[in-house]
C-alpha cells in the first residue's frame, strides 16, 4: 500500500506512470469519457467507451481492448487523469447501457 502511495505521488508531479503503476494497470477495466470540442471551443460530441487496459507505455499511451468491438483504442497515458471508479454500476448516457463496477474512469 505505502508504495502504491509513493508511486502515485511520484506521477503526480512527474506527469510519467512509474514502472510498477504502469504494471498494475494492465487487466484493470476502465470507463473512458471522451468530449469532441468543436473549432470555435463548443462542445461537437461526447462518447463513452469501456474496455480492459492491455498495455501502457508510461511514456506515450495506454491501450484499452474495447468490448463491445474487441478493436484496441489508445488514450494518452497522463497520471492525473485516472481514477479510482466510485463502487456501482455506470450507464451510458446515450445509449443507456450499463456497465457494472469498473476498476478506473478516465
Amino acid at each position: 500500500m505505502h508504495e502504491e502511495l509513493a508511486d502515485r505521488r511520484v506521477s503526480s508531479v512527474t506527469g510519467v506512470f512509474s514502472e510498477r503503476e504502469a504494471a498494475g494497470l494492465v487487466g484493470k477495466s476502465i470507463l473512458i469519457g471522451l468530449i469532441y470540442m468543436a473549432a470555435d471551443g463548443t462542445t461537437d460530441r461526447r462518447e463513452q467507451l469501456y474496455g480492459v487496459i492491455t498495455a501502457v507505455d508510461p511514456l506515450a499511451t495506454v491501450t484499452v481492448r474495447l468490448d463491445h468491438s474487441g478493436e484496441m483504442f489508445t488514450v494518452p497515458a497522463d497520471p492525473l487523469a485516472y481514477q479510482p471508479a466510485p463502487p456501482g454500476d455506470y450507464q451510458f448516457y446515450d445509449t443507456g447501457r450499463l456497465v457494472a463496477a469498473p476498476d478506473l474512469l478516465t
